[in-house]
């Protein structure tokens, strides 16, 4: 498997232009290994199916939502640290 990504951030305000981009495109890899992390670990569900049966794990994946995904990454990214 092979999988290539392209990502562009432009925040052109003086000052800031670094923090800013910096801080996005960490989010950014911290979402794309995590993704490649759940591919490798749901390896042994997918190990021995056919390319149909492939397809069809992957139309009914993504017909779940995907709410409890955003709701796990933000509690684990945004914690209050004070609690």
């Amino acid at each position: 498997m092979c999988s290539y990504k392209a990502v562009k951030v432009f925040f052109e305000v003086w000052g800031m232009q670094t923090k800013v981009e910096s801080a996005v495109h960490k989010a950014i890899l911290d979402i794309i290994i995590k993704g490649h992390k759940q591919a490798f670990l749901w390896m042994d569900e997918w190990y021995g199916m056919t390319i149909d049966d492939v397809r069809n794990l992957n139309r009914n994946c993504m017909k779940r939502p995907t709410t409890k995904y955003w709701k796990d990454w933000k509690y684990q990214n945004h914690q209050n640290p004070q609690t």
